[in-house]
């Protein structure tokens, strides 16, 4: 029975009083539901221990994440603060819900003015100086695409406050996506001034750079296409990017700025295989010359460089981006080399010709005194005269190109007479044009002809010249000299001839050395000059301040040389002196 049926028990019945009979059953009910009461009592008891440890741990565990919670708020918080960019949280519904100091900053709002406005009331987004329509704003493209739309400095987008204050910004627009649906969006925004600044500032560097490359470019692509030398750029490969007029000039003036390599090449012919040429240097690094090409009446040389980016390191070194190419006229050096080597050879000939016609003569005259009669020396003296005359003449020529060249020669200038002169050389030359059959005219001028400031024996010496190669080079005819005014500044002496005339590769070697008028120097008459007196007269004209030239020349009719000299300025007369005029029939 149940302790505590048994005590309530003894309280009811009397003492030594037993429990009757027929409540034994019941009794026993009664016994078994309390058992099962304080089973169940302390089940429960405990049941409700063990709940309440449950929760004493659960909420241990709530108050761990809301401290937690409370952290990444104060730390989300904090960020919001610290930020300088502009920061707005709109909701589904477009409102904005959160906005950071930062953004109340740049848009010059307070968060109490802008929280539950749509963004369109808060932010004023212009671009080319307008307002950005609503369907173009990130906001709503954010949203409408779900994806991040961002607008930078390129794109020249630029805020404006409440108050018109206007600057450049960056703006990116982010959705908030939830189960694959919008739930709002999230703007950051911030002021690209010193951005703007700075791209604004490069790009004048820049386009001052630019400007500057454009310039010497121009500067550079003027020098090279004024240069004499041919000049052609290439790129990586050899199109030709660049042909100055020297270059075109040299394969034939006929072809284009547009010209190819491959044209040129078949312009050159077999002499030179230009494009293998380039290939190599590209290929190499290193460059490649070509002398004495061959090309119709001519000779070119080919110097070939290839283009390399400066400042490379030799291990990182990329490969050319093209070829330079220059191309020269070697043909006059080339002759005048060929020729001097004549020239040494033909002069120590001519050297030995009148030495031996001294030698031989003053032998027989030594050997056979007696013998000879008063003719027969004369003959041979006058032989001896000659020759010394045609030695003293080489020597002479000699000495004035080196006193010339070395600048020792003393010009004496002083106003003179130009005809008075002229008519003194043509009377002392009259003998020589008689001798040989021919005419030598002084031509009289229209008009009284002013004094010229030059040196006259220099000119005297550049008249003998070249009346005298006249009269050489004229089998028959005549040979006409004439002075008149080119300009009020210069008096012009031409010399005509009715000679042989001269080739075109003979008028090309006149006035420079080695060279004898109209002739090869292998079959020239060698009693006939040095071949130094067109290139000396050049000299001594030009050091007068005139200038000297062939005027014309036709094969089989003859040639007229010309020279100029400077008008002598004198205070009478308009500042000049007139002499009187001059003829001179011969």
């Amino acid at each position: 029975m149940h302790k505590v049926l048994k005590r309530q028990l003894e309280r009811m019945l009397a003492a030594g009083e037993s429990v009757p009979v027929g409540w034994q059953d019941f009794l026993a009910a009664i016994s078994d539901t309390y058992t099962h009461y304080d089973e169940g009592r302390t089940l429960s008891e405990r049941s409700l221990d063990l709940s309440s440890k449950e929760m004493v741990a659960v909420n241990q565990k709530l108050q761990k994440e809301e401290e937690i919670l409370k952290l990444e708020r104060d730390r989300a918080r904090a960020i919001l603060v610290s930020m300088n960019e502009g920061l707005i949280v709109v909701d589904q519904n477009r409102l904005v819900t959160i906005i950071n100091p930062a953004a109340e900053r740049l848009l010059e709002v307070q968060a109490s003015q802008a929280l539950g406005q749509t963004p369109g009331k808060v932010i004023s987004l212009l671009k080319n100086g307008q307002q950005i329509p609503t369907k173009e704003r990130p906001i709503f493209l954010a949203l409408e695409q779900r994806q991040p739309i961002r607008l930078g400095l390129e794109d020249n987008v630029v805020l404006q406050t409440n108050s018109g204050r206007q600057f450049p910004v960056a703006f990116s627009t982010a959705p908030l996506i939830e189960n694959g649906q919008p739930v709002g969006a999230v703007i950051i925004f911030r002021d690209i001034t010193s951005e703007v600044r700075v791209k604004t500032g490069f790009e004048e560097r820049v386009f001052q750079t630019e400007t500057e490359a454009k310039e010497r470019r121009a500067e550079l692509m003027a020098s090279v296409r004024d240069l004499d030398i041919g000049f052609i750029l290439t790129d990586a490969n050899l199109s030709v990017t660049l042909i100055n007029q020297a270059a075109i000039r040299l394969v034939g003036g006929q072809l284009t700025d547009s010209i190819s390599l491959e044209q040129l090449q078949q312009t050159l012919g077999d002499g030179f295989d230009l494009i293998r040429a380039g290939r190599r240097c590209l290929q190499t690094g290193q460059t490649a010359t070509k002398r004495n090409v061959p090309f119709g009446d001519k000779y070119l040389h080919f110097y070939l460089s290839p283009i390399t980016v400066e400042g490379q390191e030799s291990a990182t070194k990329r490969p050319p981006t093209g070829v330079a190419i220059l191309a020269e006229d070697t043909t006059e050096a080339r002759l005048l080399e060929r020729s001097k080597d004549e020239f040494f050879s033909i002069a120590s000939h001519e050297l030995r010709t009148p030495l031996s016609a001294i030698r031989g003569n003053t032998a027989m005259i030594k050997r056979f005194t007696d013998r000879l009669d008063k003719k027969q020396l004369m003959e041979m003296v006058d032989d001896i005269h000659q020759s010394s005359v045609r030695m003293i003449e080489l020597v002479s020529d000699f000495l004035d190109l080196s006193r010339l060249q070395q600048g020792k020669i003393k010009f004496l200038k002083q106003p003179f007479a130009l005809e008075e002169l002229i008519s003194e050389v043509v009377g002392g030359l009259s003998d020589l044009a008689k001798a040989g059959g021919i005419k030598l005219v002084l031509k009289r001028s229209k008009s009284a002809l002013p004094a010229v400031l030059a040196d006259p024996d220099r000119v005297k010496q550049v008249l003998i010249n070249l009346i005298g190669n006249a009269i050489k080079f004229t089998e028959e005819g005549s040979v006409t000299v004439k002075a008149q005014i080119q300009n009020d500044q210069m008096a012009k002496v031409s010399v005509s001839d009715t000679g042989r005339g001269m080739s075109q590769e003979s008028k090309r070697l006149l006035f420079h050395k080695f060279q004898q008028t109209g002739e090869s120097l292998l079959t020239r008459d060698t009693t006939r000059g040095t071949g130094l007196g067109l290139y000396i007269s050049r000299l001594l004209i030009e050091e007068m301040g005139g200038q000297i030239g062939l005027s014309s020349s036709t094969v089989g009719e003859g040639s007229t040389f010309a020279f100029t000299l400077p008008v002598a300025p004198t205070p009478n007369n308009g500042g000049r002196k007139v002499y009187n005029q001059i003829e001179l029939n011969g």
